[in-house]
């Protein structure tokens, strides 16, 4: 576990940061739209979870990267990369389908959003 924590240490601290930013600017938002019922809110909160999600992942395969090299891979771990962000296009594939739900619900019940301020200003 001690191993796990050292090899974290070694990630891209902004990619990490953009991650908690990123997770906080999406609360705000999805608060937003439930004070609101805006559906554009409801796909700017979907956006800054992606992105969230993309440059946790970031972070992660920048670390799992910086592994040491082993008999088995003696390269490197370059290319952990790749396999780790896999991990980000899933999620984002999945709220990709959530939104087309979403929308198709409202095209066919649509609600009357209110509280414009409050979207301005998010």
């Amino acid at each position: 576990m001690r191993d796990i924590f050292l090899l974290l240490k070694k990630g891209y601290k902004s990619a990490l940061l953009a991650s908690i930013v990123n997770a906080a600017i999406s609360i705000i938002k999805g608060i937003a739209y439930t004070m609101t019922g805006n559906v554009a809110m409801f796909a700017e909160t979907m956006h800054s979870l992606g992105d969230t999600a993309n440059q946790f992942f970031v972070f992660i395969g920048s670390a799992l990267s910086k592994k040491a090299l082993t008999k088995r891979f003696p390269n490197d771990f370059g290319r952990l990369v790749n396999l780790v962000l896999l991990g980000a296009v899933l999620i984002v594939g999945i709220m990709a389908y959530e939104m087309i739900i979403e929308g198709y619900h409202h095209l066919l019940h649509p609600l009357e959003a209110k509280g414009f301020l409050i979207s301005f200003f998010v």
